[in-house]
């Protein structure tokens, strides 16, 4: 059974009883404010960064979701919300990450930084060197005992003589 109001004063009543008996309730519509920091900036090591998402919401913060480009790579569901990421020299460059806040209502907001990672591989010399240098001028190595003596025993790549008119 429909209320149909008999005069204009009936339908005042009408809509300020409906209004206080909570038939329209406010909803949350403001959305979560985030902050993302990673550190270190620049990455010059192997390790790790620790991306940090400063998150507030006058509900609260129900969950933070992070992001490197487009893939998710962590989320936290309570405050301080942190991720730590591991980071290696394959990942040189500048790297964009995100965190995206969300409220209990489903609003959400989102803040990205850019971090450089900069880590220079090390690697081992191909050879070790076993001489030192103690003068201007390069020295020479000798050779080993098994070559000087077969440089002794290879003939010499002089052209040959001719016989000397003695011997004849």
């Amino acid at each position: 059974m429909a209320l149909k109001p008999s005069s204009v004063g009936t339908a005042l009543l009408l809509g300020t009883l409906l209004i206080g008996c909570g038939s329209t309730t406010p909803s949350d519509t403001t959305a979560p404010t985030v902050t993302l920091t990673g550190t270190p900036d620049p990455v010059t090591a192997d390790g790790t960064l620790t991306l940090k998402a400063d998150a507030k919401d006058d509900t609260g913060v129900t969950r933070v979701e992070f992001f490197e480009g487009t893939t998710k790579i962590g989320e936290d569901t309570t405050a301080p919300f942190e991720h730590p990421h591991p980071v290696n020299a394959i990942q040189n460059g500048k790297r964009t990450y995100t965190a995206t806040a969300y409220d209990a209502a489903g609003n959400k907001a989102s803040d990205s930084t850019e971090v450089t990672v900069d880590i220079t591989a090390n690697t081992a010399p191909l050879r070790a060197r076993s001489w030192t240098r103690t003068s201007a001028r390069p020295s020479r190595v000798a050779p080993s005992p098994c070559c000087a003596k077969a440089r002794r025993s290879a003939p010499s790549p002089r052209a040959p003589t001719a016989p000397s008119p003695s011997a004849a």
